[in-house]
């Protein structure tokens, strides 16, 4: 999960974590959309590892470690290792971020954003400004977090995940 976003509350980290499991599970099952990439390595051991961790309770161990955007995106799309674990990064399309009122007005003043009430309208960023109350929140895609599975006793996977400490 992202830790480098001051925004990321422990409300938003449960909900954005949530949101990661999500679209680990959509991917696992090859049954999401097409802006994922397809699990043709799924049969044989990453499969039989899948059904293991699933085993018993519908859930295995997850293991929720920090990292900021430069680093899940040299991860994510750098690694020699990726055709090894299942992996990917995944974006919140809406992701609010408080800004200062007089920015938000200017934001919106110069049209560099979008004035919007309702997310579905909007297809990029755009920002809601309440005149009333003196706030602004700035919508934007967002990268919020990652997922990496694989055999957590490998020591190819432990090497790389090394550098990742526990999320606070």
């Amino acid at each position: 999960m992202r830790n480098d976003l001051p925004s990321m509350n422990p409300g938003k980290l449960a909900a954005q974590a949530a949101h990661v499991a999500q679209a680990f599970t959509m991917h696992i099952n090859n049954t999401c959309q097409s802006n994922y990439p397809p699990i043709e390595h799924i049969e044989g051991s990453l499969g039989d590892l899948y059904v293991k961790w699933l085993a018993d309770r519908a859930f295995g161990t997850t293991i929720t470690l920090g990292a900021n955007i430069d680093f899940i995106d040299e991860m994510i799309f750098n690694s020699s290792k990726s055709n090894q674990w299942l992996m990917n990064t995944v974006n919140d399309p809406t992701y609010p971020m408080s800004i200062p009122y007089e920015a938000g007005k200017a934001l919106k003043h110069y049209g560099w954003v979008e004035d919007c009430v309702d997310p579905k309208e909007s297809l990029h960023d755009f920002i809601h400004v309440d005149d009333e109350n003196k706030t602004a929140v700035f919508l934007r895609d967002c990268t919020v977090g990652g997922y990496v599975f694989g055999d957590k006793d490998s020591p190819d996977i432990q090497t790389f995940l090394k550098d990742l400490k526990l999320y606070p």
